[in-house]
């Protein structure tokens, strides 16, 4: 009898455990399906000050370069973790690396399982106020953020990161700097800016051997000197702009010290090419998303931004390597809903979907022009006025 007792004891021991065992493997499933997307911790680690790099300045004085760094608490056990780099606003003059909105995305994704760094860059604007200062402004900014990408690269298991998923989000002139990062190759370099003076693309920051690359590119309210600088397989874009922005075009409307191509135009490009990217207009809204003079209140600030993030931090899931995002125009572009569609309709009892195929756009995401030779219907809309109309269509 008591023989039996112990053997009982044993198998219930054992299956205890073995219930253990797979109560832990569904908590890690479960936790697996929620990182990067849902909140897994309710705070955040910090580092402050973290030095990543020095380059001479506009004063030729040798600066510092810090950054603010953002990361799940120390009991998160994931080592790959995906990289945010925020590069501040502030027209190259001002501002910081500790600004509202890169504390809130640190949080944010911080919670979700990212990690997320701040940097401060080099800053100033040559007295003379020229396109060629804000130009060579630009240059070294885009120096120092290379920097910061290759000092992730070199201390990636130090700081838990996934060398292969790091993103850039930049806001104003920080959006212009990740644009610069992202997209211009040396050879693209604007021909007013002292390469004798500042160096080649990279520069000297610190941390040369390693890689600048990176894996997507947010764009908050911010231009280009050239669109042509995207090119096909280059790093995916998210953008966004409130529509009534006066300091900055959200289209090309006007410039920014020779920065014309806005976020519109940027988008447009990037779907003829294929490259997965995104459109976030904010209607009613200046620089920043702030509000228009005379016009909302704080709370109408701030709902914009929140959303804003929230926007942002859904691209960015769709854009990780555990997505398998495929790059092509129709998961991407005006289609990217169709699946979403299909799935709810799939889930009801009385929806049903229906794929039809656009046979007015051709491969390179534009009307055709054999298509519309004779239409007296739609000529006037805006892809139809980027082809010359025939003159049989009056």
């Amino acid at each position: 009898m008591k023989k039996q007792i112990v053997y009982f004891n044993i198998l219930l021991l054992i299956l205890m455990q073995l219930n253990v065992k797979a109560q832990n493997n569904k908590l890690i499933d479960n936790s697996a399906l929620k990182r990067y997307k849902n909140d897994l911790f309710t705070n955040i680690d910090s580092l402050i000050d973290i030095p990543y790099g020095e380059a001479i300045n506009l004063k030729g004085e040798n600066e510092k370069l810090l950054l603010n760094l953002f990361m799940p608490p120390a009991v998160d056990t994931v080592t790959n973790r995906p990289l945010v780099i925020f590069i501040h606003g502030g027209g190259f003059r001002n501002n910081n690396k500790s600004s509202s909105i890169s504390n809130k995305l640190g949080i944010r994704l911080g919670k979700k399982g990212f990690v997320v760094a701040s940097i401060d860059y080099r800053l100033g604007i040559a007295t003379t106020n020229t396109n060629k200062d804000y130009h060579e402004a630009m240059y070294r900014a885009q120096q120092d953020a290379r920097a910061a990408i290759r000092f992730f690269r070199k201390n990636a298991s130090k700081y838990g990161i996934d060398e292969n998923q790091i993103f850039l989000s930049g806001s104003s002139a920080g959006a212009m700097t990740a644009l610069s990062v992202a997209y211009m190759d040396q050879d693209e370099i604007p021909s007013d800016i002292d390469q004798t003076r500042w160096g080649n693309l990279d520069g000297n920051g610190g941390s040369e051997g390693y890689s600048s690359k990176v894996q997507g590119v947010f764009n908050l309210w911010r231009s280009m000197i050239d669109y042509k600088w995207i090119k096909k397989g280059d790093a995916p874009l998210y953008n966004a702009a409130g529509l009534a922005d006066l300091t900055v075009p959200y289209d090309s409307s006007y410039d920014y010290h020779s920065f014309k191509y806005g976020s519109s135009i940027l988008y447009q490009h990037c779907l003829r090419l294929g490259i997965p990217t995104a459109w976030r207009p904010f209607y009613n809204a200046g620089h920043t998303l702030n509000n228009i003079p005379g016009q909302g209140t704080s709370a109408d600030s701030k709902l914009r931004q929140d959303t804003l993030l929230l926007s942002m931090e859904h691209w960015l899931f769709t854009q990780l390597k555990i997505n398998a995002v495929n790059n092509n125009i129709t998961m991407n572009g005006p289609w990217k809903y169709d699946v979403d569609i299909e799935q709810f309709c799939n889930s009801q009892s009385n929806f049903f979907t229906v794929r039809l195929q656009d046979h007015f756009l051709g491969n390179d995401g534009i009307t055709g022009k054999n298509l519309y030779e004779y239409d007296k219907l739609h000529y006037n809309e805006q892809e139809y006025k980027e082809r010359e109309l025939p003159s049989k269509i009056n």
